[in-house]
């Protein structure tokens, strides 16, 4: 007769264990993936699934690049190959997945290194975290922050911006010409009040149109002030190719 009380204890401890953990990560509020060392998936649960809207049958199995953005497909090796060049446990960094409908996912991912008893990686557990309505408000403060609300022109700050990164340029080729022009609406302030906001708000949203219509993508169209708009057109040729476009807008907005 051998006496099993204690293997037995401990069988079942393992086995609460094991219920406890495959719970935790099926059930866990974030997506979570499994894959080994060649980036095989081999686990995923289902919040990984609902973000990435992929059948489970569908995503088990394959290498985990072929779900990444192609521009971050380098960027995740890198970061792979450096949690096992300098035998990290843990880190985290910013990637874009591909959804099942092809839709850009943006997300922070967390690695955590698998090790056996030897201390060798065997597998990686990443928590994926879903960052996409940040990133859209994030683009949405950057863009406020350098555009014209009313007309969606780039504002002073983005126009100072492009002038120096013109005036860099220009320090390394002597030859680069460019020119300037500004423009404002003869009597704007008798048309706000005699027409209300509303009109002239509208009258500025045309011009804005008018104007970038009379240029070409390299150039900048940007709105200062209330009627004020300039024109910056890097790499000029000539005051008379200046004179032109010049002529052009003046024509277009009569």
């Amino acid at each position: 007769i051998t006496d099993i009380t204690n293997r037995t204890k401990i069988q079942k401890a393992l086995e609460t264990s094991e219920e406890e953990l495959r719970l935790i990560f099926e059930l866990a509020p974030i997506g979570m993936m499994i894959t080994n060392l060649e980036g095989k998936i081999l686990k995923v649960n289902n919040s990984f699934c609902e973000l990435l809207q992929y059948p489970i049958s569908e995503i088990l199995n394959q290498n985990e690049s072929n779900i990444y953005h192609p521009d971050d497909r380098e960027k995740c090796s890198l970061f792979k190959q450096k949690i096992i060049t300098e035998y990290l446990d843990q880190d985290s960094q910013e990637r874009r997945f591909l959804a099942y409908n092809s839709s850009v996912v943006h997300t922070i991912v967390n690695v955590t290194a698998l090790r056996n008893n030897k201390g060798e990686i065997i597998q990686f557990i990443q928590q994926i975290i879903d960052i996409s309505e940040l990133k859209i408000m994030e683009e949405q403060i950057f863009y406020d922050a350098f555009h014209d609300k009313l007309t969606g022109l780039p504002n002073r700050f983005l126009l100072m911006d492009r002038l120096k990164q013109f005036l860099n340029r220009s320090q390394k080729n002597y030859n680069n010409q460019c020119a300037i022009l500004l423009i404002d609406i003869d009597n704007f302030k008798k048309i706000n009040d005699s027409l209300g906001h509303k009109i002239g708000d509208k009258l500025l949203v045309l011009m804005a149109e008018k104007i970038a219509d009379c240029v070409t993508e390299n150039d900048t169209v940007a709105r200062i002030s209330g009627d004020e708009f300039v024109v910056f057109l890097p790499d000029i040729n000539s005051d008379k190719e200046s004179h032109e476009i010049a002529v052009k807008i003046l024509t277009a907005c009569k």
